[in-house]
């Protein structure tokens, strides 16, 4: 996306900062917008609360093993530090811990 011009442009970017999607450009003209707009905050609690009822729109199924067996190999192959800081760069950027899922109320 090009850098927001209008108000309109920041609305669409809501529902993506809501889920984690944005680009870090995107992301960091967003925030500044926000901490000077009602309207967009309020947009924005609507969609977090939205992605944070998804999360249990379904019911809870066990994952086949093969699947665990799966994640274990591809995560071997990460690198420890790179995946960390990525971890930890995110969650800075959401105001949440490392490991805190998307949409759950902000420690």
């Amino acid at each position: 996306m090009d850098a927001p011009v209008n108000h309109s442009d920041y609305e669409e970017l809501a529902a993506g900062f809501a889920l984690c999607a944005l680009e870090p450009d995107e992301e960091q003209a967003f925030q500044r917008h926000l901490e000077g707009c009602p309207a967009c905050k309020a947009s924005m609690r609507e969609f977090e609360e939205v992605t944070a009822s998804l999360a249990f729109a379904t019911p809870v199924v066990e994952p086949p093993a093969s699947l665990r067996a799966a994640v274990a190999r591809t995560t071997r192959r990460l690198p420890r530090a790179a995946s960390r800081r990525r971890a930890r760069t995110r969650a800075r950027r959401h105001g949440r811990t490392a490991l805190h899922p998307a949409g759950r109320p902000r420690p």
